[in-house]
């Protein structure tokens, strides 16, 4: 579900008629399909969300802080997890919707929120025309960026300009809007989220539409984060440390608690009537908060750190490289039984066959099972052991049981039984079966590996 929020260089996140619906799953309605709801426990009444930044109290997890019992029981294999959520105290914006956010602001009137032209406008009926709406936006917005005039055709209001300033956006009046206008405070302005939903809601839906957005799954005012999704306890594990007398937190657990703490920061000025300033620095403080929760390496941002200095691995850091999640768990997992290495030309060998350096024949293994006949044969592999080649890694006894020939001291002494079968190294004359390739006859190399000889 997270796939959504990362990697913002992906085109489908700045395409508003892709992702967000899935954003308006996860932001609008997260409340709604949140297990953290308001609930009584012991008599004590427990509002909804999630609201408390401590995890544990005397080792047993807290109802409404991030390790809520209701998110789910990890130890369980049949809980799947759940959903919580914290309900911002101001909304803040949504780094992979940027781009969207500042075109719509551009196009509609700061005061008015209507679209700054009129409709018999050509230009604009030919934006309009597009069947596209990524293209309509884009269209519709450099149509009147490039428009001389700086006031709105219905409501003669003026129009500031909008510039992206690091995680926030700032607005900057004319001078002659200073002056007629009768602007209060400075011409560069610090530009709130709360103030950018407040816009966006008195979009009429016909502008809604003829900016490429929709009036049902894609409404302008769900490009902000104003509730925040808790990802269910199985995304992110406490580990347990010192015999399970404590605890180690997991990155995104601990971002979560940095999100509560800024929120109730906010959320305690605005309640004590704080001066402006401060809650805007507040408010700026939960905003690099929730960015670092979704990536942690934005440009321009400092990164969150640990104790210890750490940047913390948030959720695009899991996702995206070549250990990710999609590259490194998904498309691709170590398996047991297969080993990659430099193969080569040589002369020397027959068009069958392929040379295997000694390191992976050593590490590779094939199950051959005692009998008479090769019951002393493989009496020396197991007793030279998996260091020494050719030699042997595992027995596997008639019961089952396995036995790993590095934590055997005496190997000499080990008796083979009939059936029993003993993982030896590769040797001269096996069988492995190339990619693409049928079945070589191996000749295990003297070499380490083959860049030895290069």
């Amino acid at each position: 579900m997270y796939i959504i929020h990362v990697a913002e260089y992906c085109d489908f996140l700045n395409d508003p008629t892709h992702g967000i619906y899935m954003y308006d799953y996860l932001f609008t309605y997260q409340k709604q399909y949140s297990v953290t709801q308001a609930i009584t426990v012991n008599g004590r009444k427990i509002p909804a969300g999630i609201h408390r930044y401590e995890t544990t109290i005397n080792g047993c997890p807290v109802y409404g802080g991030p390790n809520d019992p209701r998110l789910g029981d990890i130890h369980n294999k049949s809980d799947p997890g759940y959903f919580g959520h914290i309900e911002l105290a101001r909304p803040v914006y949504h780094q992979g919707y940027f781009n969207v956010i500042l075109k719509t602001l551009r196009c509609v009137c700061f005061h008015c929120s209507r679209i700054v032209v009129n409709e018999s406008e050509f230009k604009l009926n030919k934006a309009l025309s597009l069947p596209n709406r990524k293209r309509r936006l884009e269209a519709l917005h450099e149509f009147l960026r490039s428009r001389e005039s700086k006031k709105c055709d219905h409501c003669n209001g003026y129009q500031p300009k909008y510039t992206r300033v690091g995680l926030h956006i700032e607005v900057e009046y004319s001078a002659q809007h200073a002056t007629e206008g009768g602007l209060a405070g400075d011409r560069k302005q610090y530009l709130s989220g709360a103030q950018v939903m407040e816009i966006f809601r008195k979009i009429r839906e016909e502008d809604i539409r003829a900016l490429g957005l929709d009036v049902t799954w894609a409404r302008p005012e769900w490009l902000l984060v104003s509730v925040l999704p808790v990802p269910p306890l199985h995304v992110r594990p406490s580990i347990q440390m010192g015999g399970g007398t404590g605890t180690s937190e997991d990155d995104l657990t601990h971002q979560l608690v940095n999100i509560i703490k800024s929120n109730m920061a906010l959320n305690n000025a605005i309640k004590n009537g704080e001066p402006q300033i401060i809650i805007e620095q507040f408010e700026q403080s939960l905003q690099h908060n929730v960015a670092a929760f979704m990536d942690n390496q934005l440009r321009g941002m400092p990164q969150v750190t640990q104790r210890s200095g750490r940047p913390l691995k948030t959720i695009q850091q899991r996702l995206k490289g070549k250990e990710g999640r999609i590259r490194g768990n998904l498309m691709g997992k170590r398996v047991d039984f297969s080993a990659r290495t430099v193969i080569t030309a040589d002369p020397n060998l027959g068009i069958d066959q392929v040379g295997v350096p000694r390191s992976i024949a050593m590490n590779l293994t094939v199950p051959e099972r005692v009998t008479a006949f090769n019951m002393t044969e493989l009496g020396n592999l197991v007793a030279n052991g998996p260091t020494v080649y050719p030699g042997a890694k595992h027995i596997i006894r008639s019961d089952g049981t396995r036995v790993d020939l590095r934590f055997v001291k005496n190997k000499a002494d080990v008796m083979l039984s009939h059936g029993w079968i003993v993982e030896r190294h590769l040797r001269d004359g096996d069988i492995v079966y190339v990619i693409g390739l049928k079945g070589f006859c191996i000749i295990v190399c003297r070499l380490t590996s083959f860049h030895d000889s290069i």
